[in-house]
């Protein structure tokens, strides 16, 4: 299952970052170009490691 924190905690910071009448789509996407790419490399890294200790 996902954790549900990650997006909430995103857009509960997203307004900080879009400026009174600028565009929403590139100011919001910005962060997400930031914070996408690492939790992309880190959860195939983690998952194994992760298995391999088992319960």
């Amino acid at each position: 299952m996902l954790n549900p924190k990650a997006p909430v905690r995103f857009l509960s910071l997203r307004p900080q970052f879009v400026l009174a009448g600028a565009s929403v789509l590139p100011r919001t996407l910005l962060p997400a170009t930031i914070v996408v790419p690492p939790a992309l490399v880190r959860f195939p890294v983690v998952a194994p490691l992760v298995d391999r200790l088992g319960p």
